[in-house]
């Protein structure tokens, strides 16, 4: 399994504007992608410029599968101009696999 996470921020008067681009994003996710085990978004409590996504993957082919649709294009063309901290992706590893 893969595991992944991007923070990014967003610029204050956009914060609707990314609940939007997320939503659509992920509903796309889950319907088009059997591999992908969990897909979510997460907006800090006490500062609400900034998110984090935390996904599984079944493997690097349903990765490589998600980072080439056509909706991950659309997704990085509308969110990424919004953002203060570019979204910066990093592999994770479950620490306590119990």
């Amino acid at each position: 399994m893969i595991h992944i996470f991007i923070p990014f921020r967003v610029q204050e008067n956009a914060i609707e504007e990314a609940h939007s681009i997320i939503a659509r994003f992920i509903e796309q996710v889950r319907q088009h992608e059997d591999h992908t085990m969990a897909y979510s978004s997460w907006q800090m409590a006490d500062d609400p410029t900034s998110f984090f996504h935390t996904m599984t993957f079944a493997s690097d082919e349903a990765h490589d599968q998600h980072r080439a649709s056509a909706y991950v294009q659309e997704f990085v063309e509308r969110l990424y101009p919004i953002c203060t901290e570019k979204p910066k992706a990093k592999q994770v590893v479950l620490v306590n696999k119990k």
